[in-house]
């Protein structure tokens, strides 16, 4: 099986409509243990690709709980937000009885509530249900998507609010060094790196850039891998040096800064910067419906100048 994410099964069951039943129980099986999510997963990207038989076929494999954020689900492809509210609060209610008690599902839930708080402007009771969903998914469900996720928006809530030091705490949670998604870890890093970078950070703004590029590598993130790469390039442009070491280098000797120590700027050496641009050439290359129009000509724009700057140099 060669499934990656919910919308790899989608695809795959759209193009094989004769899939038995004990093949797509295998197929959720697979994915229950091989990549970290299951029936409910797949049903939302079915219900979201407007797979209505694939969503009927996977209903057998729900729980009460999670029939009713299947609901919910629904509520917000349709957009009304009267249902939306009461979709919201059935399955939020339901997930907290005690026979069909659901923790996790409970944490996504209240993570919900946050978004649609925030999205209110009740940015007090948005910050409680998203710092209360962030710490029930990391007692029950750490290093899964869902806590990604919820140290995601726990992160954009604060950046959104002006708090972008704890914006910047929030991102570290999602450690490279830790099971998180490589999803994750690149959004994480492209987040801390514009923090960073804002503050003047460019050094270490240009380590997560470079890092998020290779974290979205493995993942059928094409746009997100070239944004993180035009970050880069963007810094290169200001802090081209040809002698300057390797990222991987700078990467490997980098230190916490200690109190008074001046702030370094970015120094980003000729090879690394063609090493992004060649990369990036031959994804376009192989991806080019991933990306807009606009997309395209930023990059080629800012490649021109960057190749102008170093031939003019060479010379």
């Amino acid at each position: 099986m060669d499934f990656t994410t919910p919308r790899s099964v989608v695809d795959f069951w759209t193009e094989n409509q004769k899939m038995s039943m004990e093949e797509l129980s295998a197929s959720i099986s697979y994915c229950n243990e091989k990549l970290g999510f299951g029936a409910l997963s797949i049903a939302e990207e079915a219900i979201l690709s407007g797979n209505l038989e694939l969503n009927e076929k996977l209903s057998q494999y729900h729980t009460d709980a999670e029939k009713a954020v299947l609901k919910f689900i629904n509520a917000k492809i349709k957009g009304n937000s009267q249902e939306i509210r009461d979709t919201l609060d059935s399955a939020f209610e339901l997930c907290r009885q005690n026979k069909t008690r659901d923790l996790v599902l409970e944490g996504r839930l209240r993570m919900e509530m946050g978004l649609i708080q925030f999205q209110e402007g009740d940015l007090e009771s948005a910050r409680d249900s998203l710092t209360w969903a962030e710490t029930r998914l990391k007692a029950v469900d750490r290093y899964s998507l869902l806590h990604d996720l919820s140290l995601l928006n726990k992160a954009a809530f604060h950046y959104a609010v002006g708090e972008d030091l704890m914006a910047l705490n929030f991102y570290s949670e999602i450690s490279l060094e830790n099971s998180h998604a490589a999803e994750s870890k690149g959004i994480s890093r492209i987040g801390a790196g514009n923090i960073l970078r804002d503050r003047g950070h460019t050094e270490a703004a240009a380590r997560h850039y470079w890092n998020a590029f290779h974290m979205f590598e493995s993942t059928p993130l094409f746009e997100m891998r070239l944004e993180a790469a035009m970050l880069f390039l963007n810094l290169a442009k200001e802090c081209l040096a040809k002698n300057a070491p390797s990222m991987s280098e700078q990467i490997e000797l980098a230190k916490p800064m200690a109190a008074g120590d001046k702030v370094p700027k970015a120094r980003i050496n000729y090879v690394d910067t063609k090493y992004i641009i060649s990369n990036c050439n031959l994804l376009l290359k192989e991806q080019l419906d991933a990306f807009t129009e606009f997309m395209i000509s930023e990059y080629n724009t800012l490649c021109s100048s960057l190749e102008a700057s170093m031939h003019t140099d060479v010379l």
